[in-house]
């Protein structure tokens, strides 16, 4: 479950903290409202692209940090099986490039992924449209 999630200096957000509530969470808002910067943002937490654009016009690096509670298994054996709450990080520079972080220890981004995938779950308007596909 998202716990909390940090964000800073990505695109237009200078400084946000989201700390959704228990279960099911919906972020909806009128359009331009800013709900695919903020889902932009954690998707960057789940592998997903984060270029060098996303970083706030001025500013050297931006920043996004989710604290998940985990309830139950997540499935194979790895670094977060033994811990209650996990720590996914990842700082994206203005100059390129990116750092991911798993609970503080630098990982690389295909395990950022991996795990990120598996501890978040994002769908939008349209996703019931994937049971279409071959």
């Amino acid at each position: 479950m998202l716990s909390r999630v940090e964000i800073t200096n990505f695109a237009l957000i200078e400084h946000v903290i989201l700390s959704p509530g228990p279960g099911l969470t919906v972020i909806s808002g009128e359009t331009g409202a800013g709900k695919s910067i903020l889902i932009d943002a954690i998707g960057a937490l789940t592998g997903q692209r984060a270029s060098r654009e996303f970083v706030r016009t001025g500013s050297e690096q931006a920043k996004i940090e989710a604290i998940m509670i985990k309830h139950g298994a997540t499935g194979d054996e790895d670094i977060i099986s033994d811990c209650d709450q996990v720590l996914l990080s990842r700082i994206i520079f203005a100059q390129g490039g990116s750092e991911c972080r798993l609970n503080g220890h630098i990982v690389k981004l295909s395990d950022l992924k991996q795990i990120g995938e598996r501890l978040i779950s994002i769908h939008g308007l349209y996703d019931n449209q994937i049971i279409f596909r071959e």
